[in-house]
């Protein structure tokens, strides 16, 4: 008769085992992100009107907030500092609002998708069986998340697929090595991988565009505007290129979302605190 395996909370430690560097490199990683959006999703709630999306919103500002309290538990368990992730006194929710709600739904949707695969890499590479509930933990909730924002912007015809492209029916194998290299000297069609690719990071980088668009509106740090200017510069480059290697090959690229922004800055009832 086979030993039943015993099972652990996410925040139970089964036995001294030390966590190993991965381990500790990926709970370091996991809290720096759930602050982050966790504070996104606080003020994104101070102006959202669709009730969908404020919804979906009021649920993943819970889900974060508790996410948050299992790390701080491991940590704690494991003599471990608390990384200082985002604070609330870093966000100043009295700002004025900077984006529609159709970009609140397209940045949870970008995040699920950073944290879906990130964290299935760290479930993959951890060993400890805390550590791997936790991570399983993550991504079960990831997963729901996916689900129910995929299915919003579905209803609310704001989801952007990929393109579509020709199919054969019949088998074809690669004859030279060259194929590699191709995609620079002799010009070969693009492979789905890497119009996936391409898609996905001119997409990423338009959302990106957009958030560091509404930073700027509002940065009164001489430093951090700079930072934030620099990076829409870099996320404009990166949108073009990628979207003009989709062009020549006559396949459709993702919106810029430049209609998401708003004009913050013009809001004279607003003054954020000097630091």
């Amino acid at each position: 008769m086979s030993k039943k395996r015993k099972t652990y909370s996410p925040a139970e430690e089964p036995e001294a085992i030390r966590l190993t560097s991965t381990e500790i490199g990926h709970l370091w990683n996991t809290y720096m992100l759930e602050s982050t959006v966790h504070h996104m999703f606080a003020y994104f709630l101070q102006h959202v009107v669709d009730e969908n999306i404020k919804e979906i919103l009021e649920i993943n500002l819970n889900m974060t907030k508790y996410s948050l309290s299992l790390l701080e538990n491991t940590f704690k368990k494991d003599g471990l500092h608390t990384p200082k992730g985002t604070i609330s006194e870093d966000v100043f929710l009295t700002a004025p609002r900077l984006y529609s709600d159709i970009f609140y739904v397209l940045y949870l949707n970008s995040m699920s998708q950073f944290a879906l695969t990130t964290y299935s890499i760290a479930y993959s590479q951890s060993s400890r069986d805390d550590i791997r509930e936790l991570f399983k933990h993550y991504l079960n909730r990831l997963i729901l998340v996916n689900q129910q924002v995929t299915e919003l912007m579905l209803k609310k015809g704001i989801y952007v697929r990929t393109p579509h492209v020709p199919t054969r029916l019949d088998v074809d194998f690669v004859k030279k090595e060259s194929f590699l290299t191709g995609f620079v000297s002799d010009k070969r069609p693009l492979t789905v991988f890497e119009i996936t690719s391409l898609f996905s990071n001119a997409q990423l980088n338009a959302l990106g565009n957009v958030l560091l668009t509404g930073f700027i509106q509002i940065s009164k740090s001489k430093d951090l505007l700079k930072y934030f200017m620099s990076g829409k510069e870099l996320s404009n480059k990166y949108y073009r290129d990628f979207s003009n290697i989709l062009l020549g090959e006559e396949l459709a690229v993702p919106p810029s979302y430049a209609g998401e922004v708003t004009s913050g800055w013009n809001s004279h009832l607003w003054r954020p605190i000097e630091k």
